[in-house]
């Protein structure tokens, strides 16, 4: 199993709509997301609004599997610019022949994990999007699923509600897709987890999804060998790269940059 982390940063990015402070004007963060590929099946988790240009800067060219935590707009809106790759060819209305590169290009279908309230309003909010033919919608909460041959397992936190986090394994290899905290509200057994994706935000300062104390219980029930942040914020904690990593100053985590393997 290979993953790459695609986003990292906030709900509102680096740098931030209507500012110019250093920090925005050095940095550079998208929106949470991870790609993980195994065998011949390409995973997605999150589709950011981002998503065009994390795909791009990584060469990623196909995508199988969506798996979609929750509704909010930094996590799914992405589905917005996947739905153009669903496009059929007959729908242009083109007379002349196509190239093809553009008939590879369109008419994609995509498996979409997320849980019964995640779908309920992505179809009220993406309604054009997700009542067509393209996603083939399979809600999940607390239940196991495999797509390709890699397990997944759901499990809720109160992050907001149809909050999803995600457990994928794969040939002795597992991660643990947790990007927004909230209280865990599952019986998972996180055990052998080698690579956990979480939320930095209380631990950087900033206690929008709980406290730090929380987010360090969490840590300590999945017991990772290796944590990669999201939710880095540069703009927000008004503190360099260097220096959010001296806050957080814990064994095997790692403050990186969008783009990295990590695992």
């Amino acid at each position: 199993m290979k993953a790459t982390i695609l986003g990292t940063g906030p709900s509102e990015g680096v740098p931030a709509p209507l500012c110019s402070c250093k920090y925005c004007l050095r940095n550079s963060r998208t929106r949470p997301s991870v790609h993980v590929e195994a065998d011949d099946r390409s995973i997605l988790l999150d589709v950011s609004p981002d998503v065009r240009k994390q795909l791009f800067d990584n060469s990623i060219t196909s995508l199988d599997s969506l798996l979609v935590t929750h509704f909010h707009y930094d996590h799914s809106n992405g589905i917005r610019d996947l739905y153009n790759t669903t496009t059929r060819l007959e729908k242009l209305g083109v007379e002349d022949e196509v190239e093809d590169h553009i008939v590879d290009y369109l008419g994609k279908e995509f498996d979409l994990y997320c849980s019964p309230f995640t779908e309920e309003k992505l179809r009220g909010e993406v309604a054009y999007a997700m009542n067509n033919h393209g996603f083939n919608v399979q809600t999940t909460e607390e239940d196991s699923f495999v797509t390709g041959n890699v397990k997944v397992s759901s499990f809720i936190t109160e992050h907001t509600r149809g909050y999803v986090g995600f457990v994928l394994e794969h040939n002795d290899q597992k991660l643990v897709y947790n990007p927004d905290h909230g209280v865990p509200r599952t019986d998972e057994e996180f055990e052998d987890v080698d690579v956990l994706v979480y939320d930095a935000s209380a631990l950087i300062g900033y206690e929008v999804h709980g406290d730090k104390n929380q987010f360090l219980d969490f840590i300590d029930r999945v017991n990772p060998s290796e944590i990669y942040f999201t939710n880095v914020s540069e703009h927000v904690s008004q503190r360099s790269t260097e220096q959010i990593k001296e806050i957080i100053d814990m064994e095997n985590a790692y403050v990186v940059e969008d783009g990295t393997r990590i695992l």
